[in-house]
Parts: structure tokens; C-alpha cells; sequence
């Protein structure tokens, strides 16, 4: 995980579980990452970089005709996606309040 944020500059973040309805699905495992009001850490075990990228650019398409979207945040190198630790990670920005 570690490995992960530190793409995003936040190695050294506070992490805690988050908190997930159970008909969620289960190849997707979320942290809160701080600082106030936070991101949202997300690792994808199962889904191929294709069906990311898909679902972050529907995200994005959404958020752009001002839908209430959580859009992903680019790492330094402009990805959406990071692959570190035998897994898939995105990270969201959590909107306060």
C-alpha cells in the first residue's frame, strides 16, 4: 500500500479501513487516506487495467456533465491507475462534509 501512495506523494499517510456495504464488490478493498477531509484509496485484485481505465473515464465523462462523482486523482506520472504490490490502486479525493 505504501508503495502505492507514494505515487500520489502520500507514503506517509494515516490509513484506516474504510467502511463498505457488503453487496460491494469484493475484488475492490478501500482505505481512508488523510489528511482531512481525505482521499479514498482503492486496490483492484481482479480487474484488468482495460475495465479501469474504463471505469475512470466514465467517471470522469460523468463528472464533467456535473454529475456527483468521485473523479480519480492522476499520480505524477498522469496515470489514474497505479500497479505496485501484486495489485491495481486508484485514489479519489473524499469531498468534505
Amino acid at each position: 500500500m505504501r508503495e502505492a501512495l507514494a505515487a500520489w506523494g502520500l507514503a506517509e499517510a494515516a490509513v484506516t479501513p474504510a467502511e463498505r456495504p457488503a453487496q460491494m464488490d469484493r475484488s475492490i478493498t478501500e482505505w481512508r487516506v488523510a489528511p482531512a477531509p481525505g482521499y479514498l484509496l482503492r486496490r483492484y485484485v481482479e480487474r484488468s487495467v482495460e475495465a479501469i481505465t474504463y471505469e475512470h473515464a466514465m467517471l470522469e465523462f460523468l463528472a464533467e456533465d456535473s454529475w456527483p462523482v468521485l473523479t480519480p486523482v492522476r499520480a505524477a506520472d498522469g496515470s489514474s491507475i497505479v500497479e505496485a504490490e501484486g495489485a491495481r490502486w486508484a485514489l479519489f479525493p473524499v469531498p468534505a462534509g
